[in-house]
């Protein structure tokens, strides 16, 4: 009778069949798994991919974001003080008189304001030609929005060309509230020379926006406007209306006559009348 192979833990080495595995060389008291060594650097790769990841996490959350170019996302602009009242608005050119004041007036408009609020707004203006800016450090312009905390301008672009300028205001610092206000946010003085000029809002990144902040994202979600509004300006020089004036005569010297006029009959001519009660 044929009898079943014996086992044998004999095994193929590269030293040739029949030759015994010599078992694995392990420190004392390990007690199965990877190598310490290489444990070891798996756990300090995972851990140096954590960290990365958190720091990636951590840089773009406390980053300001922001929203492109939204069409409904708008500040409007318009000006006062004009020949021709009602507001000079970005569709029509506008007539002031030479030396008079610019009253330019920024607000939010119905329907374009961020869909869930902000907390702030920042303006860019720039401005050529027969315009001069009225605001400066000890002039500042004058806020109509009833929630603005702290109202601020921002001087040094008007070195640039053209000249800009910027006015902004929060509703707070910590926390900031988030507000839904639609209206007048600010009035910013100009003045006309002579001659025709512009006056610009700026819109896009990273110009006129608004900001959305909260007390885990202190610099704010911003909300860039989405187009430029323009108002053309004509500054002409103020004319003088004439007027008509009376001159007198000299009065008519006593006992003389009356000089004749076209239409008129001379006294001497005129039959003598005489009146006489009746009888």
């Amino acid at each position: 009778m044929n009898q079943p192979p014996e086992r044998s833990d004999r095994r193929t080495t590269p030293q040739g069949r029949g030759a015994r595995c010599a078992p694995p060389i392990l420190p004392p008291g390990y007690s199965g798994g990877l190598p310490p060594r290489r444990g070891r650097w798996l756990a300090f790769g995972a851990a140096l991919v954590t960290l990365v990841v958190l720091g990636f996490v951590v840089f773009f959350d406390s980053q300001p974001r922001h929203a492109s170019a939204d069409p409904v996302i708008q500040l409007d602009i318009s000006a006062t003080g004009g020949v021709n009242d009602p507001a000079c608005t970005p569709d029509a050119k506008c007539t002031f008189t030479s030396g008079s004041k610019i009253n330019l007036l920024i607000k939010a408009p119905i329907g374009k304001i961020p869909p869930f609020g902000y907390t702030g707004y920042e303006a860019v203006i720039d401005f050529s030609g027969a315009v001069n800016l009225n605001q400066s450090a000890i002039n500042p312009p004058f806020s109509k929005w009833a929630d603005c905390h702290v109202l601020t301008q921002d001087l040094t672009g008007l070195v640039l060309t053209p000249p800009r300028y910027r006015v902004s205001c929060k509703t707070g610092i910590f926390p900031p509230t988030v507000v839904t206000y639609t209206g007048p946010l600010v009035n910013v003085s100009f003045q006309c020379k002579t001659g025709q000029g512009t006056i610009r809002l700026v819109g896009g990144a990273p110009n006129s926006r608004y900001i959305s902040a909260d007390t885990q994202h202190p610099n704010g979600f911003n909300w860039w406007v989405a187009a430029d509004e323009t108002l053309t300006i004509n500054c002409n020089a103020a004319t003088n209306t004439p007027t008509r004036t009376f001159t007198p005569t000299s009065a008519a010297t006593k006992g003389a006559t009356p000089a004749c006029t076209a239409g008129w009959v001379s006294q001497s001519s005129m039959p003598s009348l005489r009146w006489s009660a009746p009888s």
